[in-house]
């Protein structure tokens, strides 16, 4: 997982950064979070998506309905936020 640090957020255009201060401008969307997400919060996410900057990735719950059983920590659908010190374990979201 790489570590990346929001910068900016502009309705679902996430501006991240690496940290090796590496730009990455992402599509996101959130469901079901205890707050708004603000520059300055913390996600570590699967390489392979940062390399997408023309899909808009959705996560939610590890509980939630939609999105396969994530079953690692491994698991390149498994997203982590980290707000205010504590994480926070979505699963991305399809269709």
């Amino acid at each position: 997982m790489i570590k990346l640090r929001i910068e900016k957020i502009d309705c679902f255009n996430y501006q991240l950064k690496d940290i090796n201060n590496k730009e990455y401008y992402l599509k996101l969307e959130f469901y079901d979070l205890p707050r708004k997400l603000e520059p300055g919060d913390i996600l570590y996410m699967h390489e392979k998506y940062v390399r997408d900057e023309n899909t808009l990735f959705s996560f939610g719950p590890l509980e939630g309905k939609y999105g396969r059983k994530i079953t690692s920590e491994k698991d390149p659908d498994l997203l982590v936020l980290e707000l205010d010190k504590e994480k926070i374990y979505l699963k991305r979201y399809y269709g």
